[in-house]
């Protein structure tokens, strides 16, 4: 085995050991849209309706779209920040930065819906509403799919606290037999 497989291997295992007390959620296409209604169903309760969606780069581009077509908004914006080291699944976090974003817009006056696949601490969505303010926006409203009970962001809407590793439905499947694997339920 090469020098380069073996440091691999044990990066993961010693990753991995941070998350071994952890459930591990699998969140279906069928559930995902559960998640989305859940999370319409309390905009229109908010009375919230947005003239501009940015979605985060890039769990938060499936759900941003959703909302988009559905309720007919072509005004749409990506934020891409970084904050995972990786794609893996015990990466390591990094403090969130802007690496893109996909138009210099002012958005005075324009209610926006901002919204991520998940908040763990909840930085990235606290960068993000820094950077929206930044170019004129006053009316924002964050939604993720799932946060996490240790989110310190006061998160606007949400379907679902779990702590524990989400794997999302455009996600890489876990192939491993992990006991910890559980289903999403909403």
């Amino acid at each position: 085995m090469e020098n380069t497989e073996k440091r691999e291997m044990k990066r993961q295992k010693s990753d991995a050991s941070l998350w071994e007390h952890e459930t591990i959620y699998m969140l279906d296409w069928e559930t995902l849209g559960k998640c989305l209604e859940k999370i319409a169903k309390q905009m229109l309760q908010d009375a919230f309706y947005p003239v501009t969606i940015v979605g985060i780069s890039r769990g938060g581009l499936v759900p941003a779209t959703y909302f988009a077509n559905m309720l007919d908004i072509t005004d749409f914006h990506v934020l891409g920040i970084a904050r995972n080291m990786s794609n893996d699944r015990y990466s390591k976090q990094q403090e969130p930065e802007l690496l893109w974003m996909t138009s210099e817009v002012n958005l005075a006056d324009r209610p926006v819906l901002l919204i991520d696949d998940i908040a763990g601490e909840g930085k990235t969505m606290a960068l993000a509403v820094k950077l929206l303010q930044e170019r004129g926006a006053s009316y924002i409203r964050t939604a993720v799919i799932v946060s996490e009970s240790k989110t310190i962001f006061q998160l606007d809407y949400s379907a679902v606290t779990l702590d524990g590793w989400t794997v999302f439905p455009w996600e890489k499947a876990i192939t491993d037999a992990d006991k910890r694997v559980v289903p999403v339920e909403i």
